[in-house]
């Protein structure tokens, strides 16, 4: 059996994946780097749930609707001659909208709130913000989003991820935790 040599567009669906999932790889992130902190991390968990409803609040409020002629995504080539590709029909509710854009929201929440509890950039924080970019790019590739409702996205997160951390550390916030016994 001969070894295929991936070729360019192997290479970039590769990177299209990594856009369509940085949330979930971004988290698992905010997971590893945060599991000692878990005060922190629930605090994260909890943030990141709200930035989930206040996007979906969002684009029920503005109802901004998505770019036309959206590029069809293919996700899973289990079959190369039969792809498995998303459209704009499976969009439902308010996800037919797309300001703000949930994947830059919650990218950029998680980004925003690791580099607000590191107080640092850190290389694992870069490379972070590459996946971040290569969401934005997936996005706009694929014609899901326009560069307002990506800024729009980019600018809620990242408020929100501030914030979240600003919660932290609130003095009622340090006193439960130390009631709990862990810092």
């Amino acid at each position: 059996m001969m070894m295929e040599i991936p070729t360019y567009e192997t290479a970039l669906w590769g990177l299209d994946l990594v856009g369509f999932y940085s949330f979930n790889i971004l988290s698992f992130v905010a997971v590893l780097t945060l599991y000692r902190r878990w005060a922190v991390l629930l605090v994260y968990v909890v943030g990141g749930v709200a930035n989930l409803y206040l996007n979906w609040g969002l684009k029920a409020l503005v109802r901004d609707p998505r770019p036309p002629n959206p590029l069809p995504m293919v996700l899973f080539p289990v079959d190369p001659t039969q792809p498995v590709t998303t459209d704009t029909h499976y969009y439902v509710g308010v996800e037919r909208y797309g300001f703000p854009s949930g994947h830059a929201q919650l990218v950029f929440y998680a980004l925003a709130f690791l580099y607000f509890v590191q107080h640092r950039i850190t290389r694992v924080w870069t490379l972070c913000f590459l996946v971040a970019a290569l969401t934005l790019y997936q996005r706009l590739k694929y014609r899901r989003h326009t560069v307002e409702q990506l800024l729009a996205g980019v600018l809620v997160g990242s408020v929100t991820g501030w914030l979240t951390v600003e919660l932290t550390q609130t003095s009622t916030f340090i006193r439960v935790v130390k009631l709990l016994g862990h810092e």
